[in-house]
């Protein structure tokens, strides 16, 4: 049986802030749980071999091309390009989604084409618009004046590789499955 633990109502509601825990998604444990894996993370501390696995004993990193449903999972952390991204973090967005790196991922290849529109299509298989477009799910970027698309879990993830693969560039995105199992999906240029 696991050990009870109180905490002090202050501290409590210091778990409940927004930048930390999600409403109705998080509980006290996995909002501890989030904090602890970014001290550990951040400061090089090798994480407990039951955070590593997907539940069943194996290492929690899965194929790129081939990899579990990803429909209803959490982000936990990022990285695009060598640039780490954390829960709350990206762009003032109001969690780490998966629309979140595709908005990253097709900025660093619009910044890569020289900011020119045409090169910037090659790169990209998001359905992409220059200027402002609203309609039809594209949400507007003015850094780069450019709308994206916003796709399902999965799209939003070969979108992802498939700018990485393009321009060598490595990518990793932690997430957390429904069933609360953690994965890792993973692509850098020597691996493919």
């Amino acid at each position: 049986m696991a050990p009870t633990i109180r905490i002090s109502d202050n501290t409590y509601s210091r778990l409940q802030n927004p930048l930390i825990a999600k409403a109705f998604d998080d509980t006290p444990e996995s909002a501890i749980n989030k904090l602890l894996d970014f001290f550990e993370k951040n400061n090089g501390i090798p994480q407990p071999s039951s955070a590593q696995t997907n539940g069943s004993g194996r290492p929690g990193t899965f194929d790129p091309d081939n990899h579990p449903d990803l429909a209803n999972t959490k982000i936990i952390a990022a990285e695009f390009a060598g640039q780490p991204f954390y829960p709350r973090a990206l762009f003032g967005m109001k969690g780490l989604t998966w629309n979140g790196l595709v908005k990253v991922a097709n900025q660093y290849a619009f910044e890569q084409a020289n900011s020119s529109f045409d090169e910037f299509r090659k790169l990209t298989n998001s359905n992409v618009e220059k200027g402002k477009s609203t309609g039809r799910g594209f949400h507007y970027f003015r850094e780069i004046d450019i709308s994206i698309q916003y796709v399902d879990a999965e799209h939003a993830w070969d979108n992802i590789l498939f700018i990485a693969r393009q321009l060598k560039v490595p990518v990793t995105v932690e997430f957390e499955l429904e069933n609360q199992q953690r994965g890792t999906l993973t692509w850098t240029p020597a691996t493919k």
